[in-house]
């Protein structure tokens, strides 16, 4: 039948608030009818028994939203288990899938089948993106979760709000993939504001990784201190946390101090790194993981830094077979190992071990495909700083110039319009290039090239001036222009005294010694010498021929002050 229209009045709305309030207006009758009545008392008590029923009420409406709430929970669990279970299914051989199916194809098909199954649920898609994206960066599949990652922030500020906390969990693990590209101000500039907000929301998770990747990100742009406080206050929230934190957010979070004081250069890295190796094993027992590897990495570099260089090589050796074994020879973090190893092996005087180690480095950078010519320079560049340790010069020079070629590249220079003043990487090259050619003999051409990145190097840092005017100093010495070369000895011994490393102190004071020595100072040359065989024996389990020339130069030195009256 038609509805018969009717004008407005007060009895409708009236009667409409009745039928949806009935507590209230049941209360309110009772307490209108007693008034009148002169039933004071009863009237009193009534209110007490609409107050009573009021927050009775509330409760219950509250209550009844908790409970509205836990089935929507349940009911995302619900989606998101049976849509993890649909992927494991497809990921079946039986189901067509090839017995190759990694990790990775399951984690794109996932992605692939999110925005057209889970269009309408944009909290179970946001979800599952970011941890979709979080898995990616874990295989080192940094693209594809970019991609992943920015769907999700996207479809999480559109659908749910900046605030929401799926949105705020996904800005947190995309800015930790912006980071691992490389693209670190993008990075900064979303995981602030994700760290702000997971403060407000007590969101324990999202602020400790948030933390970490932001100190990471902060470090890579030079602001190591600003990074490292980033980390610290990590760890004080995880301490504040306690049980309320998740047991991987202790071994992630101990493993980013160890990180950050490594490049900090900080004492605390070997112990940090054990909290987060003992937090691991908890978690995972003997299992080997990826986060496990890495931090026994950190360990082993804590423990070089501490002088235990043997026990250093001996986890490295180990870290390296188990991350070989597990993820393969291929796996991207090989070349970060490689290079720690030959770092240690050349300071300990294994200059051979030194060279094999960064040509696997170099390998691994080759068979990624590299980013760039820049990882692949710097490769090439280790290579050529342990040839010049080993004295294989020749081949040391051209290591030297294919990297100065490459990382001049990378910066859209050409080794003959640039002194690599804009790429500090290539200027190190150049410097290091410098002093093959001293040792080759090749004077002139040295010449050529000190006075072509002379000017450059004084807007690098003070550890580059110094490096550079000791190599310089030795050109100079070679020269017979003995007072320059004792001044610039000086400089770099200056320069250098408070380097983390001993070789790095001890090639500078033979440098020196072997100038004094050279302008007939034999016994001023006694004691930078001495320091330098002392620095150089400390360290190195095997005597390299840095060691051994710095021996023989004291050994003549002493001859030469006993004849000096």
């Amino acid at each position: 039948e038609p509805v018969k229209a009717r004008p407005d009045g007060w009895w409708y709305p009236t009667e409409r608030w009745v039928r949806r309030h009935k507590m209230e207006a049941a209360v309110f009758v009772a307490i209108v009818i007693a008034v009148p009545a002169g039933a004071a008392a009863q009237a009193a008590v009534l209110v007490a028994i609409g107050a009573g029923a009021a927050v009775a009420l509330l409760q219950m409406r509250v209550a009844r939203g908790q409970a509205q709430a836990a089935r929507d929970a349940a009911a995302r669990a619900e989606q998101v288990k049976d849509f993890a279970l649909s992927i494991l299914q497809g990921a079946n051989t039986d189901s067509g899938a090839g017995a190759a199916t990694t990790a990775t194809d399951v984690l794109l098909a996932a992605h692939a089948r999110i925005e057209t199954e889970l269009g309408g649920r944009p909290e179970t898609a946001v979800e599952l993106m970011t941890s979709i994206g979080d898995g990616l960066l874990g295989l080192a599949q940094h693209e594809a979760a970019a991609d992943v990652t920015r769907k999700a922030v996207e479809l999480g500020r559109r659908a749910l709000g900046a605030a929401h906390p799926h949105t705020v969990a996904a800005m947190v693990v995309r800015g930790a993939v912006l980071v691992e590209l490389d693209q670190t101000r993008e990075a900064i500039a979303l995981l602030v504001p994700a760290i702000d907000e997971a403060r407000r929301q007590h969101a324990t998770h999202a602020l400790l990784d948030g933390l970490r990747w932001l100190g990471q990100a902060r470090m890579k742009e030079g602001e190591v201190e600003a990074g490292l406080a980033c980390v610290q206050e990590a760890v004080a929230v995880l301490t504040r946390a306690g049980a309320a934190a998740r047991p991987l957010d202790a071994v992630t979070v101990w493993a980013s101090l160890a990180s950050a004081l490594s490049v900090a250069q900080r004492p605390g890295v070997a112990d940090a790194a054990r909290r987060s190796i003992g937090h691991a094993r908890a978690l995972y027992g003997d299992r080997i993981t990826e986060s496990t590897l890495m931090v026994r990495t950190l360990l082993a570099m804590g423990m070089a830094t501490e002088g235990q260089d043997a026990a250093a090589l001996a986890e490295l050796d180990s870290v390296l077979a188990d991350m070989t074994g597990f993820f393969g020879p291929a796996y991207p973090k090989i070349a970060n190992i490689v290079n720690f190893r030959g770092h240690i092996r050349l300071d300990t005087g294994d200059a051979a071990g030194a060279v094999d180690d960064f040509k696997m480095q170099l390998a691994c950078v080759e068979r990624l495909g590299g980013e760039g010519g820049s990882n692949r320079g710097l490769a090439h560049a280790a290579i050529a700083k342990a040839l010049a340790a080993a004295r294989r010069d020749e081949e040391a020079l051209l290591h030297c110039e294919t990297s100065i070629r490459l990382l001049c590249e990378s910066t859209g220079q050409t080794t003959s319009d640039s002194t690599g003043a804009d790429n500090p990487y290539a200027l190190r090259s150049r410097s290091a290039r410098l002093l093959v050619l001293v040792r080759l003999g090749r004077l002139d051409e040295a010449e050529r090239s000190a006075e072509g990145i002379d000017a450059a190097m004084q807007a690098q840092g003070p550890i580059d001036r110094a490096l550079h005017a000791g190599r310089v100093g030795v050109l100079r010495r070679l020269q017979g222009r003995h007072d320059e070369a004792i001044e610039l000895a000086h400089e770099s011994v200056d320069g250098l005294h408070a380097h983390p490393s001993a070789i790095v102190r001890a090639t500078a004071a033979a440098a020196l010694g072997s100038a004094l020595l050279a302008a007939g100072r034999a016994t001023e040359a006694l004691e930078p010498l001495r320091e330098s065989v002392r620095l150089f024996a400390e360290k190195q389990l095997a005597v390299s021929p840095d060691q051994a020339d710095a021996r023989a130069d004291l050994a003549r030195a002493e001859v030469a002050a006993q004849r000096t009256p």
